[in-house]
């Protein structure tokens, strides 16, 4: 068996992450560390409205791991209410648990990238001033959605810029002549 890559989030109401610092707190010096490491080593970490999301990206997620069979065993012994955890395994499976209806409302989309033939546009916009970059760690949007949002956004600004410049013609060609 080859080593999979799981996407990974868990989603805490502010119960729900006091239940699970209490059970961390309870357990051997060893897994507690484990946990506590694997908790930080996230790759997003958010709150809004007393709700926590803890999400790695194509991590080598196996139970038999200290760190994630002690997470997991304590999420098993908590309240489902608390909690929300969902794995997509590389191969398009999903597992999940608990009950925790959640701001973030994690969804398991699929898709298909691949590698364009094509020339690959600038990265920079001049007249938005961010980059794809930007805007795939701000938004978590793959780089061709990126490039498509600055290239649609650079559009809109041209088309506005237009109408601003006929509208200033415009209104000097119709001014009264002294």
């Amino acid at each position: 068996m080859g080593l999979y890559h799981s996407d990974v989030c868990l989603v805490l109401s502010a119960r729900g992450l006091e239940d699970l610092n209490c059970r961390i707190e309870a357990m051997d010096k060893d897994s507690r560390l484990a946990v506590v490491d694997l908790l930080a080593s996230c790759n997003k970490y958010e709150e809004h409205e007393g709700t926590s999301i803890h999400f790695w990206k194509s991590l080598k997620w196996y139970e038999s791991s200290i760190s994630i069979g002690s997470l997991m065993e304590a999420l098993r012994t908590m309240s489902s209410a608390g909690y929300y955890f969902l794995e997509v395994c590389e191969e398009g499976t999903n597992d999940w648990m608990g009950d925790l209806d959640n701001v973030f409302m994690p969804l398991v989309a699929h898709s298909i990238i691949y590698t364009s033939m094509q020339p690959v546009p600038p990265t920079r916009y001049a007249s938005v001033g961010w980059t794809v970059e930007d805007l795939t760690y701000r938004y978590d949007v793959s780089k061709s959605v990126a490039r498509d949002i600055l290239l649609a956004v650079s559009e809109e600004l041209q088309y506005a810029m237009r109408r601003a410049g006929w509208e200033v013609i415009n209104a000097a060609m119709n001014e009264p002549k002294d």
